[in-house]
């Protein structure tokens, strides 16, 4: 069985991403609903998502978590923070 293999030029690349973009699918969307493959394909979605004022505008955006504060504490060493620090490859716990 004979493999075929489709060829795409550089100029129907260009309006494939156009209409790609007319869509206002987003980088995500737009990835997933390309159905050929060529390389840099990933890439230029994402810059034209990137360039895109309205996908900007709609875009995912990770929610930030709330701030929040503790009461402070009745007695001393009742609440103790750490943290996790590395320097040249040794890592350190700060109290």
């Amino acid at each position: 069985m004979q493999q075929c293999k489709a060829v795409i030029t550089r100029q129907l690349r260009k309006g494939i991403h156009e209409r790609l973009n007319e869509e206002q699918l987003g980088r995500h969307k737009a990835s997933g609903w390309v159905q050929m493959c060529w390389p840099g394909t990933q890439k230029v979605i994402e810059l034209l998502s990137r360039k895109c004022s309205t996908c900007c505008q709609f875009a995912y955006r990770q929610p930030s978590d709330p701030v929040t504060s503790s009461p402070p504490p009745d007695f001393s060493l009742k609440m103790v923070e750490i943290d996790l620090c590395e320097q040249s490859g040794v890592s350190y716990l700060v109290a």
